[in-house]
């Protein structure tokens, strides 16, 4: 049990100082606009298989 509380804080420690890091250097606002033109491209492929059915 205890190897996994040490686990959980050290994923969440490197998930933090990543978040810090691209936050700081304004590579987070690239990551999110990369996922919305994703998202946005999921939506239009599921658009066409659904008028292709």
């Amino acid at each position: 049990m205890n190897m996994k509380w040490k686990k959980l804080i050290l994923i969440l420690f490197i998930w933090l100082a990543t978040e810090f890091f691209l936050n700081f250097t304004g590579l987070d606002e690239v990551a999110n606009y990369s996922e919305y033109i994703l998202q946005i491209n999921h939506q239009h492929i599921e658009a066409l298989d659904s008028s292709i059915i």
